[in-house]
């Protein structure tokens, strides 16, 4: 894993260009009097390990397909910028590779890549200026075509059943997920609902960012699950520094979530036939 650290507090300066590339993001900062140009576009695998960080080094322009958006602050606004990395702000639906079968009362543990994204944030004073996600993920709905679906994530990371098999990068956090199987039939998966709003961030410095562990009970015989999070990321991750919480409210009680989305696989393959 690349051990540059891209996140944090970063020096600029009026009318120089900086460079970073975090992964598949190419991001070039341009300070300006009273506002702050950001231009980016997404570029190669989701998986690329690299990180450049280097104020001052325009080493390539921006390519005709980038994106710009410039932030304006007012009079005795300081330069300087904070990168804090984020969690996504939908949920992550996770595609199996092949379909996992739990049989009734056992449970599997499960490891997925998160790619986080980018807030751009004034140092002084403290002011968010944008949020750019460091791979940009593609659209998909999760659940039955109602108001009890949700607009999510396709997240382009495969659940690994071992954590040596994770690949580690320096813009993706780590979840522990058990899924437990409480029901009184099997378990057919071929989808994971990851509630990344829910989830807290934190990093070590050995293996990068990772996520507090959630466990997700099937307590029926469908596709909902009750909630249960840990306050901590799993001991494989410690020791950890607590970065960021949740997007969504904390709550004591959180209700039965969809979780899994077999039978709503199955419903469309019915409706296409």
């Amino acid at each position: 894993m690349d051990t540059k650290t891209w996140w944090g507090r970063h020096s600029t300066q009026l009318e120089r260009v900086d460079y970073w590339q975090i992964g598949p993001l190419r991001l070039w900062v341009h300070p300006l009097p009273y506002r702050m140009c950001l231009t980016w576009a997404h570029q190669g695998d989701w998986l690329n390990p690299h990180v450049r960080t280097g104020p001052g080094e325009q080493t390539e322009p921006p390519p005709l397909a980038a994106k710009t958006v410039t932030c304006a602050y007012g009079h005795g606004a300081k330069d300087d910028l904070n990168f804090a990395p984020m969690l996504p702000d939908r949920a992550m639906i996770v595609r199996l590779n092949s379909e996992l079968h739990i049989l009734p009362g056992e449970e599997v543990s499960l490891f997925i890549l998160t790619p986080l994204s980018l807030r751009i944030e004034q140092a002084k004073p403290e002011k968010n200026l944008h949020e750019i996600p460091i791979y940009r993920a593609s659209d998909t709905w999760f659940g039955p075509m109602d108001s009890t679906g949700s607009l999510s994530y396709a997240s382009p990371s495969r659940a690994y059943l071992d954590l040596k098999e994770v690949p580690l990068r320096p813009h993706t956090a780590i979840t522990a997920i058990t899924i437990r199987n409480l029901g009184g039939t099997q378990l057919h998966l071929d989808r994971i609902n990851v509630p990344s709003t829910r989830l807290s961030l934190f990093h070590s410095q050995a293996t990068g960012f990772w996520t507090n562990r959630l466990t997700l009970e099937r307590r029926d015989d469908d596709e909902m699950a009750h909630l249960r999070l840990d306050k901590q990321p799993p001991p494989e991750a410690s020791p950890t520094q607590f970065i960021c919480g949740p997007r969504a409210p904390e709550t004591d009680a959180i209700p039965a979530m969809r979780a899994f989305s077999r039978i709503f696989s199955q419903t469309q393959k019915d409706t296409a036939g």
